[in-house]
């Protein structure tokens, strides 16, 4: 009797509500069951107890609603005041944000004027001014400067001047429009490498807005002629980015990519030698990012390498026979390897300056020469750059992104190291163009990793703050820096500002002064050579400064010092001529002016000179035909024209005749 009384209280314990109550009248035991199934916080491990079931049911609603109850203002109030980059985390409005910020900070460039070397390399560059030519730029050195003596290889920068010249004329305005758009393209393919190499749409973003915006880019992108930076960038990241693709997709739809890969690469090795590191990145990408075995990785990738390899090679064999040679310069910086090694330490922590801190930013940079090791900057210099090799492999298992874009930075600053002597300048702002790209990883590292604070709101929005001052910060001193290329006297004052030790700048700024002070001319052109008596250059202008000035034997005595040390200059030779019509040698002057003409048949201010020798000696029928090829030459040439009309009007007052 007692176990059946127990049993009569069994349905009524499971009949009572959570908490003790009792059920509801009129349900069952069996609806109450069908209750608790329907629950979605059912117990797998209380399935015979109601009261179990609902207990886990009970306390979530009880926190839910104290959620809501407590602060439902607060949370709302958070939820504005918090910076929320969602929108930005969308491809299409990263690559928005970068063509618009590209666009404003070089909006302010589209009235400078051709200045610096863009004289020599469109403004007085005959080649250009056909598309005839398209051939000798491939083959020619003297199609890429007026005079043809720089020792360079970039055939495609040359052919979009020539473009450029065909549809614009001498505009510089047009000239800006083209180097503007593909620093707005190279802005994208920073993004999207960056989105590549950190997995992170917003640090890809902070990445590309640092790079189209900081200062240090404007000798790129203002100046006209460095539009050979900005091409071959264009091509080496489309490389790069291809190469990426070619081990993303199935192995059938690797071919096109393989094709842009190679094409890219041509271009870009076309458009400026500093290209060729590209496949050592593509080997440090293999490394860095390899899902297991790195060594193994690269092994299998070696087919691409040698790919990569021919085509270096067959550049460098092209480059040898058009240029004579494969460097630009025939002496290392002071002289040595190893002067220029130890120099250029000092050159590489520079620029890692100029990039953290782009104050006092020049077109020139005067770099005295190191002897020894043991010197005080040397030391300093060779300290700081063991030390990020140190972190970078360090990082290496860390952070492959940061590790790999510190390395980015030491390798593709290779060509510029003068271990092979390319170029004359130890530093110069244009040769950042690339490197940059790693120091931009870096802070889209940076800015990844504070995007990413979300359980510290206040450090969170400090991060990012910081981080649109700096790109503010960068685009002001950007647009600031591209009115000191507004003109060739704004370039010069400024750059005496920042590089008062450079000869070059004293014989630019003498050269400005020609037209209105000629004293004040001949004074920049002596101080020019004091600081460097090897500038040839200077010497020339100070001849002519002498010869405007009167005192032409001096200015002969200058002339034939220059030839001395450069007997093949035609505009000396031509300068001389000049001087010997002055004073009436007109048989001396003829002998010039052949000579110039011999070195330099494009130079057509050579067929002037020659045509007023001889209009000078009366021979008027050998005057009018030198004067027609002038014409010919550079039909817009008003001092030929004004020649042939005086020798037309001599024959008509003398009732002569030419046949």
């Amino acid at each position: 009797m007692v176990k059946k009384r127990k049993n009569k209280k069994k349905p009524e314990a499971r009949g009572k509500k959570p908490g003790g109550g009792r059920a509801l009248s009129g349900k069952s035991t069996s609806s109450k069951k069908k209750a608790v199934k329907k629950s979605p916080h059912k117990s797998k491990r209380s399935s015979g107890n109601t009261a179990a079931v609902h207990k886990p049911h009970i306390k979530k609603k009880k926190a839910y609603v104290k959620k809501r109850v407590e602060a439902p203002a607060v949370i709302e109030e958070k939820r504005q005041l918090r910076l929320r980059p969602g929108a930005l985390e969308k491809r299409w409005v990263g690559i928005v944000c970068v063509i618009f910020l590209a666009l404003v900070v070089y909006s302010n460039i589209y009235q400078n004027r051709f200045i610096y070397d863009d004289t020599a390399f469109i403004v007085e560059n005959d080649s250009i001014r056909s598309l005839d030519n398209i051939g000798r730029f491939f083959g020619s050195l003297k199609s890429f400067s007026a005079k043809g003596n720089f020792f360079i290889y970039r055939p495609l920068p040359t052919l979009t001047f020539a473009l450029d010249y065909g549809i614009w004329g001498l505009s510089p305005s047009h000239f800006h429009i083209l180097n503007v758009l593909f620093h707005v393209l190279n802005g994208i393919l920073v993004y999207l490498l960056a989105n590549a190499l950190i997995r992170n749409r917003l640090g890809a973003l902070v990445a590309a807005l640092v790079f189209v915006a900081h200062p240090v880019q404007v000798e790129s992108v203002t100046w006209i002629a460095g539009r050979s930076n900005l091409m071959f960038l264009a091509f080496y990241l489309v490389s790069l980015i291809a190469y990426i693709r070619i081990h993303e997709v199935r192995e059938g739809k690797r071919i096109k990519y393989i094709f842009i890969l190679l094409l890219s690469f041509s271009l870009a090795l076309l458009s400026k030698e500093m290209a060729i590191t590209l496949p050592i990145i593509i080997i440090m990408y293999d490394f860095y990012y390899a899902d297991r075995a790195r060594f193994r990785n690269v092994l299998r990738n070696i087919k691409y390498y040698l790919l990569l390899g021919v085509i270096a090679g067959g550049y460098l064999y092209i480059r040898y026979t058009v240029l004579g040679r494969l460097s630009g310069q025939n002496e290392y910086i002071g002289g040595s390897l190893s002067s220029a090694l130890l120099t250029m330490s000092r050159g590489v922590v520079y620029y890692i300056k100029l990039l953290f801190y782009p104050i006092k930013l020049s077109a020139i940079y005067v770099l005295s020469v190191s002897k020894s090791i043991f010197e005080t900057p040397v030391v300093f210099s060779i300290s700081i750059i063991l030390l990020l090799l140190i972190i970078s492999v360090v990082l290496l298992k860390r952070s492959r992104a940061a590790s790999f874009a510190i390395m980015w930075f030491f390798v593709t600053l290779l060509p510029v190291y003068n271990i092979i002597p390319l170029q004359d300048v130890a530093i110069a702002e244009r040769f950042l163009y690339l490197p940059s790209i790693g120091f931009c990883i870096l802070l889209g590292l940076l800015g990844m990793k504070m995007f990413g604070m979300k359980e510290k709101e206040h450090k969170r929005n400090a991060g990012v703050v910081f981080i649109v001052l700096l790109v503010i910060f960068f685009s002001l001193k950007t647009m600031s820096r591209n009115t000191d290329w507004r003109d060739e006297e704004s370039f010069w004052r400024a750059t005496a500002e920042t590089a008062p030790e450079s000869d070059r700048v004293y014989n630019s700024l003498g050269y400005l002064s020609m037209g209105k002070d000629i004293n004040g001319a001949i004074k920049y052109y002596e101080k020019s050579l004091r600081l460097n008596p090897d500038n040839l250059n200077a010497q020339n202008n100070l001849a002519i400064a002498y010869a405007e000035k009167g005192w032409h034997e001096k200015a002969i005595r200058k002339f034939k010092d220059v030839l001395r040390k450069d007997p093949l200059d035609s505009f000396t030779h031509n300068n001389l001529g000049h001087v010997y019509i002055r004073i009436g040698l007109y048989n001396n002057a003829i002998r010039e002016c052949k000579k110039a003409i011999e070195l330099n048949p494009s130079n057509s201010t050579a067929f002037i000179h020659l045509g007023l020798a001889y209009e000078k000696k009366r021979n008027y029928s050998e005057a009018l035909n030198q004067y027609n090829i002038a014409i010919e030459k550079d039909p817009d040439n008003h001092n030929a024209r004004a020649g042939k009309e005086r020798v037309l009007k001599a024959l008509y007052e003398r009732k002569m005749r030419v046949y």
